[in-house]
């Protein structure tokens, strides 16, 4: 099946929201996700759109499978799936698809991000801006979070800030309840040990 020039450009967004789904910690790979969206000029609203109308109905399914895929999803088969969807129809906010629209608050928090990393200058300056709220997400939610150590002081200065201004009101619709205490007294030890 030929693309489209419009399915071309969300390929890649797709792609990037349908890991969401699999059965393993994915929150850390919200900012990269955001990003995509902003490369291809998605506004947070179209994200959402995206992410309830395509992605959802797609591969809503497996937050509901016992033993659900957490490894990745085949490409063309994941390409098929969300192909189909518009003749799914529109989401009953009481069916399952509506119910995987709101756990975890993923999306909220996508979108959040892409208001951010829209509003940063591309080139350098936003790549430099994702891979900081990369690095905060790993940490977080406590999944391969990359050392401090070895970093530049004022390096360290400039993602502490992004954390206390920006980082924790993008991720708290993300988190499920009592979460956010461990993870803010995981970031505020990191700093301690990074900036005695």
């Amino acid at each position: 099946m030929t693309n489209s020039p419009e399915e071309s450009r969300k390929v890649a967004v797709w792609v990037a929201m349908a890991d969401h789904f699999l059965d393993t910690e994915t929150r850390q790979d919200m900012p990269r996700t955001a990003l995509r969206c902003v490369e291809v000029g998605l506004t947070a609203s179209d994200a959402r759109s995206i992410w309830r109308l395509q992605v959802t109905p797609a591969v809503g399914f497996n937050l509901y499978c016992v033993a659900g895929e957490w490894a990745y999803w085949d490409r063309d088969w994941l390409l098929s799936r969300i192909r189909r969807t518009p003749r799914l129809g529109r989401l009953d906010p009481r069916s399952w698809f509506g119910a995987a629209w709101s756990i975890g608050g993923v999306c909220e928090a996508i979108e959040r991000c892409v208001e951010l990393v829209s509003a940063a200058s591309p080139g350098a300056d936003r790549e430099r801006l994702v891979t900081d709220l990369q690095l905060l997400a790993g940490h977080y939610f406590d999944f391969c979070p990359v050392p401090l150590d070895g970093m530049e002081h004022a390096d360290v200065c400039r993602i502490r800030a992004l954390y206390e201004a920006q980082f924790r009101r993008l991720m708290a619709p993300s988190l499920v309840k009592g979460e956010a205490q461990n993870a803010h007294a995981r970031l505020t030890a990191l700093f301690r040990r990074a900036l005695p």
